[in-house]
């Protein structure tokens, strides 16, 4: 437990916090969130690099306990752990100088229902970077007390180890780091924000010598220079439409068409593409037309275009201690279901970004997966493929699982980026499993489609009903606008003639 002395007219506030479902109420890492009460004064812990004494009304707790220093008044204590937790509201009062005790537990409502599943927020910048202000430190206690199991670092220059934070400080249990890096590329009137990963220490210092050599290139015969030289890396176009940088913003693109002008798009040499940038909601409706005009033109067949699936990727690109917090969104890879946290390697994380085997969230869980006519399960994921050589007939299954904190308005399914299948939620309900509204609705959640063609096939699910605040703040001011629920899958393939490839005709519908 941290030890504070009492300031002048301060008040002591004491919190330990364990996991509801342990036998022996172990200690676990929390975020807690303050919220004063009229006519008192917002909480200010301060805006410092260092979230280990508090930043504005939030207090992070990595060991499950802490002691907190607190201006006498009346408060709202909102204590989280992410999004596979519930959470836990407590209303004090704070006399002068008088010390309040406050123990509890929170539910892991995920607990058994994510076999296989492994979050990651991939991207995230220390103060390293000219553009981060949080310390290493800071980052394993964030991802820790928002139950993000892998992070990935994504400063620019360098790749920053934040797995010696993690262990420093006896944060293993929780979170496991793997180092990425970011570069800008610019070239002429052509700029590109970069995002590589995961890297090893060999792997940076040789990353560094064949940067030098195509520093003078055009980004695009850059990238795929670079992508030659490392083919076991993920390349990741980051913050895509960025008005000064962007990488898209050299390659017009025709919203009412929702097509790339005269056909020029960029070269198939990038891995991935950052649909959405932290809480920035309503980006993705440009970044997704962009990626999915892009996906259809890799699957055409054409050989301008052709090159491997298009990973279409969400992370919180976190660089301030607060109002970008770690893991909002964060993706859930599917892994091994004997995987556990500690012997996840770079090749995981390589093979399920790569091969498109997940999901994206800032809440609600969406499980989304296909009819395997062979073994009659529903056991094809995302990235995989549904043979359809004998039937026309593909049946897909739309599940979301939502902590009672996050609203759930409805879902939609997608078919070569157009709208499949819309459902909304009959009433809003705090259970577990938002989608469909119960386990006894069989088939609610389960849709025939009749396909003529190769197709991609994706799902996202949304909420306009309630944001997640307090949980998660809205963003700072110019930051963007209120912060929903928002979740998406990786596609799944139809090969609807059992040929082994999916290639999409442009011209069907």
């Amino acid at each position: 437990v941290v030890t504070a002395a009492y300031m002048s007219g301060e008040s002591i506030l004491r919190i330990a916090i364990s996991e509801a479902e342990t036998p022996t109420s172990s200690r676990l890492p929390v975020k807690v969130t303050i919220l004063s009460k009229p006519p008192y004064p917002t909480v200010d812990y301060g805006f410092t690099p260092d979230v280990s004494k508090g930043i504005r009304n939030t207090f992070y707790l990595p060991q499950g306990a802490a002691v907190m220093p607190l201006t006498p008044g009346r408060y709202r204590l909102v204590i989280s752990r992410g999004v596979e937790y519930d959470i836990l509201e407590k209303d004090i009062a704070l006399a002068t100088q008088q010390e309040v005790t406050i123990t509890g537990a929170l539910p892991h409502v995920m607990k058994g229902l994510l076999p296989g599943l492994v979050s990651m927020d991939a991207g995230i910048a220390t103060d390293a970077s000219a553009v981060g202000y949080a310390t290493a430190e800071t980052r394993a206690i964030q991802a820790a007390c928002e139950g993000v199991q892998v992070i990935v670092s994504g400063d620019y220059g360098q790749a920053t180890d934040l797995q010696k934070a993690i262990r420093n400080q006896g944060l293993e249990r929780w979170v496991r780091a793997f180092a990425g890096r970011r570069v800008l590329l610019h070239k002429d009137n052509m700029s590109a924000d970069l995002f590589v990963y995961p890297l090893d220490e060999e792997t940076s210092a040789s990353f560094d010598k064949a940067l030098a050599g195509v520093a003078d290139l055009p980004p695009d015969i850059a990238i795929a220079d670079l992508k030659k030289l490392f083919p076991n890396l993920i390349f990741e176009i980051s913050r895509p439409t960025h008005p000064e940088f962007g990488y898209m913003k050299s390659f017009p693109y025709d919203e009412k068409a929702k097509e790339f002008k005269n056909d020029i798009m960029p070269p198939p040499d990038f891995t991935a593409f950052q649909i959405l940038e932290g809480k920035k909601i309503g980006q993705d409706v440009l970044t997704y037309e962009q990626y999915i005009d892009m996906q259809m033109a890799r699957l055409s067949g054409e050989d301008l275009h052709q090159g491997p699936p298009l990973s279409p990727v969400g992370s919180s690109f976190s660089r301030l201690p607060y109002g970008q917090e770690v893991g909002y969104p964060r993706m859930y890879m599917y892994l091994d279901r004997n995987k556990t946290l500690a012997n996840v390697t770079a090749s995981d994380i390589v093979s399920a970004v790569r091969g498109q085997h997940f999901l994206v969230t800032n809440g609600p869980i969406l499980l989304f997966d296909a009819l395997d006519y062979e073994s009659r399960e529903f056991n094809v994921l995302p990235g995989e493929i549904v043979d359809l050589s004998t039937t026309e007939v593909v049946r897909i299954r739309v599940r979301v699982l939502a902590a009672p904190w996050v609203s759930f308005y409805g879902v939609n399914t997608r078919e070569n980026g157009l709208r499949g299948v819309t459902a909304g939620a009959r009433a809003p309900s705090t259970d577990v499993l938002r989608f469909p509204t119960s386990a006894g609705e069989l088939g609610s959640h389960i849709y025939t489609r009749y396909l003529k063609q190769d197709t991609v096939l994706d799902a996202y699910a949304y909420s306009q009903l309630r944001t997640l605040d307090p949980v998660v703040p809205d963003p700072l001011e110019d930051f963007g606008g209120e912060f929903f629920p928002y979740a998406w899958s990786g596609p799944i393939f139809v090969d609807r003639d059992g040929d082994g490839k999916i290639i999409i005709n442009r011209n069907e519908p």
